[in-house]
């Protein structure tokens, strides 16, 4: 494709926006066939070669444009509206509908505003975006900022603006267009780009297209121990790492402020989606999400491999597999936070560091710690501990369920609310046990509401139970062991680690 030739069209695209804008803006058909159609043919994209261009391709809930294919895989999705359509909803909604179907790059354009961006890139929406131009800006600009769509590129998964410049640029332009593409340009640099006059003069002969770009910029990774942007211990999702010996997270944090302790990495996952759901930010029309060949959240227990989920947890109608390592943990999170059009940075994790497995805990002088098990001398039934108060309470560290599987927490209010979630998923507690109540306030409720009328201080919603969150720690052990006991468990098989 002989540079020139781009350059040719682009201009001829240009005046046909000047002498057709009317019927152009009253048409998407009519805007794909003399705008968007031609300049995908001029990049190397024959629109009649279904193994290359597959018109009305399946995605999401819906279907693309055009899909753009390497060996039958579609390695871009171009969305294409009439020209003036905004593209901010469809952006949003088809780079969703990309994450949830593994596809790497997703275009949207009006036949002369096009927008790229890398889907899976870890970063709010706006920072996803590749490259962004005008076929009514300067041509020469236009050229080098469309090679991103050139065939060999988006097949060798290169996608970037050329970077040779074009002969008859000076730095000035060169720079604004630069500027202009790594970044959404604010409604009056839209303005100011489409009003600004083609150039006339004709340029030099180029016959060999620019090289574009491979390289990338990766986030350098960041410490979860200490001090961060976010204050102690919280480190925003977008950004965590995980390595080997990492500390346990123990507490989310939600766009809105509020949060729930966690304490197993799987949690990353399930919490988001919760949230997500009461917020109604995640529905049916999101499901299923997978990543590869495997399911993260689905409507059924079941991969699209036949396989059933090896650990699944259900939130409202959404089944969860949760059997992932930590790393995949987090970039599942990502995911699913992304496919709804949230910003994986708005969720912030705290983290603490966790007790040497190898040291003894002491019985602190302050609680009574009769009955230690037998399987580990830092495990105390929750039956017989028994907190005093003074200045020597003992460290909470983790609690150890009946199926001994363990959550790691420091706060003594999450001991009730691990204990709701750990008897809510196995099916020991649903709402035909609510309200349970201590004197006048209750413990657990179907709504934040205290039998005086007052509203809960500090409510977490596990399901649909509500858990009054602000009581002393001996007041939250004293609760904990009601509700178990309700529900015909034996407190006894609950368990606390401490450290002094």
């Amino acid at each position: 494709m002989p540079l020139e030739s781009l350059l040719e069209l682009v201009e001829t695209l240009s005046a046909r926006i000047d002498e057709h804008g009317t019927a152009l803006r009253q048409s998407e058909a009519l805007t794909r066939a003399v705008l968007i159609d031609p300049l995908l043919r001029e990049l190397g994209w024959d629109t009649e070669e279904p193994s290359l261009v597959m018109p009305e391709y399946r995605l999401g809930r819906g279907f693309a444009d055009y899909a753009l294919l390497k060996d039958g895989t579609p390695m871009i999705m171009v969305e294409a509206k009439k020209l003036g359509t905004p593209l901010q909803e469809a952006t949003s909604q088809g780079i969703g509908y990309c994450i949830q179907d593994g596809i790497g790059y997703f275009a949207v354009t009006d036949g002369r505003l096009w927008e790229i961006y890398e889907t899976h890139k870890m970063a709010p929406i706006a920072e996803k975006m590749i490259v962004q131009f005008d076929i009514a800006h300067s041509p020469p600009i236009t050229c080098l900022k469309a090679m991103a769509l050139w065939r060999p590129s988006v097949t060798a998964d290169s996608m970037s603006a050329a970077q040779t410049p074009i002969v008859g640029l000076d730095g000035a332009q060169l720079s604004a267009g630069a500027d202009l593409g790594e970044r959404s340009a604010t409604a009056s640099e839209q303005a100011t780009v489409y009003n600004t006059q083609r150039q006339a003069a004709e340029l030099p002969a180029i016959t060999s297209p620019p090289v574009p770009s491979s390289t990338s910029v990766q986030p350098a990774p960041i410490l979860r121990e200490g001090t961060n942007d976010y204050g102690e211990g919280w480190i925003a999702l977008s950004d965590i790492v995980v390595h080997k010996g990492d500390a346990q997270p123990v507490e989310i944090q939600f766009p809105d402020g509020s949060g729930v302790p966690v304490g197993r990495w799987n949690r990353i996952i399930v919490e988001p989606v919760r949230w997500l759901t009461e917020n109604n930010y995640l529905n049916q029309s999101h499901s299923p999400i997978r990543y590869a060949s495997r399911y993260i959240i689905a409507n059924t227990p079941i991969h699209p491999n036949g396989n059933g989920f090896k650990s699944s947890i259900f939130v409202g109608s959404f089944c969860i597999e949760t059997n992932y390592s930590a790393p995949n943990c987090v970039r599942n999170a990502r995911l699913i936070i992304q496919s709804t059009g949230q910003d994986p940075a708005q969720f912030k994790v705290r983290f603490a560091a966790q007790p040497a497995a190898s040291s003894r805990i002491s019985a602190p002088a302050s609680a009574t710690l009769s009955g230690v098990d037998a399987d580990g001398d830092n495990w105390i039934a929750l039956s017989d501990l028994n907190l005093k108060g003074g200045s020597t309470r003992p460290q909470l560290t983790a609690i150890q369920f009946p199926d001994k599987m363990r959550s790691q927490t420091t706060r003594w209010t999450h001991i009730t609310f691990e204990a709701v979630r750990w008897l809510t998923e196995n099916n020991h507690l649903d709402m035909s046990y609510c309200p349970i109540q201590h004197a006048r306030r209750y413990i657990i409720s179907n709504s934040p509401i205290h039998p005086t009328g007052k509203a809960f201080t500090r409510a977490v919603s596990v399901g649909d139970i509500y858990v009054e969150m602000n009581y002393s720690p001996s007041a939250c052990i004293r609760n904990t062991l009601a509700i178990i006991e309700r529900t015909g468990q034996d407190p006894a098989q609950f368990k606390v680690r401490l450290s002094s």
